[in-house]
């Protein structure tokens, strides 16, 4: 009976250490999987950008013209957008409050505005086709089926 027990203390032991270490194990999330804007540099003159808004900061309608501005901050003669996507996300969490001396957590869900682009800077030294190549090549588009 009682090496029954040391066993079971040494497994559950065990299991505690390895939920401790794996808990505290930190996995690197690419910033496309991060609701935050970002731009990312693909080529010379060639820009991945992403700007968010909504949930409880941001500003309806406002994305857009963010998403534009930042393209010319990039772009100060000018770019070509080579793709856009417009959309919504929706993440969810937990608010908390207090009411009448009860804490209670309730489910909260946001709608957030993103748009995800591809600009190509006039004064890059690619050609539309060279972009549309290295967005290929780095996996941001597949290639067009010229097989039919």
């Amino acid at each position: 009976m009682k090496s029954i027990l040391r066993l079971i203390t040494k497994i559950s032991f065990s299991s505690l250490a390895a939920l401790t270490l794996f808990g505290c194990v930190h996995t690197q999330q690419s910033e496309f999987s991060k609701a935050e804007d970002f731009v990312k540099p693909i080529d010379s003159g060639l820009y991945f950008l992403r700007e968010m808004a909504g949930g409880l900061l941001g500003k309806e309608g406002s994305t857009s013209d963010r998403w534009n501005n930042r393209a010319l901050e990039l772009c100060p003669q000018g770019y070509k957008v080579l793709l856009i996507n417009d959309d919504d996300l929706f993440s969810q969490g937990i608010s908390v409050s207090a009411a009448g001396g009860f804490i209670l957590a309730l489910p909260d869900i946001h709608r957030h505005s993103v748009i995800d682009g591809v600009v190509l800077c006039n004064s890059s030294p690619l050609t539309e086709t060279q972009a549309r190549q290295a967005l290929i090549d780095k996996h941001y588009i597949f290639p067009e089926n010229t097989d039919q």
